[in-house]
């Protein structure tokens, strides 16, 4: 399980490498890609669009959203539907990019991830968990996270 969080950590600290980067707007108007949280009470919200990648063949979908300062968090789902997913079970993983350093990342031990809203385009919904720093130590508070974003298929 640990060798599992750390690839999945290594793959979200890449893909927010990558999608820092500028998006386009769309034509689609209808609502703008949003991602935002409480973290540890303080308010972040996304610099740029969220990236959410649907890994049809694994049956995951990741959900990823950056903040200022390179920190972000990465939510995956294992086959993703509308409905409740509790954090910490095998079919939702969670996690808090604090920094670039290993002391500053943490994992969801508990919490939930809603999805409100799930087709081949966009993803909505809801998450709070609360993270613990890998290896053990201390925990942070994740709260009134939303996300609102495209769907991009591999």
């Amino acid at each position: 399980m640990k060798q599992l969080k750390s690839a999945v950590l290594m793959l979200f600290v890449f893909a927010l490498a990558i999608s820092s980067c500028k998006k386009d707007k769309g034509d689609d108007a209808s609502s703008d890609p949003s991602f935002s949280a409480k973290v540890a009470g303080t308010t972040k919200t996304s610099m740029n669009a969220p990236v959410a990648m649907h890994y049809a063949s694994e049956k995951t979908l990741q959900i990823m959203g950056q903040f200022s300062g390179g920190s972000g968090i990465s939510i995956m789902v294992q086959e993703p539907k509308v409905g409740t997913f509790n954090v910490g079970s095998d079919e939702v993983m969670v996690s808090y990019l604090a920094n670039t350093s290993t002391s500053g990342n943490y994992m969801g031990v508990s919490g939930n991830v809603k999805i409100t809203e799930w087709s081949s385009s966009r993803v909505k919904g809801t998450f709070e968990f609360t993270g613990e720093v890998l290896g053990g130590g201390p925990t942070m508070v994740i709260s009134e996270g939303k996300f609102d974003a495209k769907v991009s298929s591999m």
